[in-house]
C-alpha cells in the first residue's frame, strides 16, 4: 500500500529515524531545564543562608555583635543560651542588649532613657 507516494514501509523508517533523534533531543533539553530549576533554588537557598548567618553576627546597622556565650545575664539575672559579653564586662542576654543599645543611643542624642516613642515616625513621647 502506498500512501502519497510512499510505501508504508519508508514511512515508518522515517517515523522511526525522527523519534531517535528527537527522543535525545528533547531527553537533554528537558535535564537542562531540571538542572537550570535546580541551580536557581540552590543560589536562593544559599543567599538566605548568608543572609541568615550574616543577620544572626551584625546588628541592623551593620556593625558587629559583641563576643556571644551561653551564660547568666547580669541585669535580669536569668539564664541564656546566648549572653553578649559587653566590653565593660557585663553580660547581657539578647532582651537587655537591645534595651542597653537604646538607652545608650537615647542618651547620645541627648534624650532622657525614660522617654518613649520615636519622634521621627511621629509617636508621641510620654514622660
Amino acid at each position: 500500500m502506498r500512501l502519497l507516494g510512499i510505501s508504508m514501509i519508508e514511512l515508518y523508517a522515517h517515523l522511526l529515524l525522527s523519534l531517535l533523534v528527537l527522543v535525545p533531543v528533547l531527553a537533554a533539553v528537558i535535564v537542562a531545564m531540571i538542572t537550570a530549576v535546580n541551580l536557581l533554588l540552590r543560589r536562593t537557598k544559599r543567599r538566605a543562608a548568608e543572609r541568615q548567618a550574616h543577620s544572626i553576627k551584625f546588628r541592623p546597622d551593620g556593625e558587629p555583635y559583641p563576643p556571644a556565650s551561653r551564660g547568666m545575664c547580669d541585669s535580669c539575672e536569668q539564664a541564656y543560651e546566648k549572653v553578649y559579653n559587653m566590653p565593660s564586662g557585663k553580660r547581657l542576654c539578647p532582651d537587655c542588649y537591645v534595651s542597653e543599645e537604646m538607652r545608650q543611643t537615647r542618651a547620645e542624642v541627648g534624650a532622657s532613657p525614660y522617654q518613649s516613642g520615636d519622634p521621627e515616625r511621629g509617636e508621641k513621647e510620654s514622660t
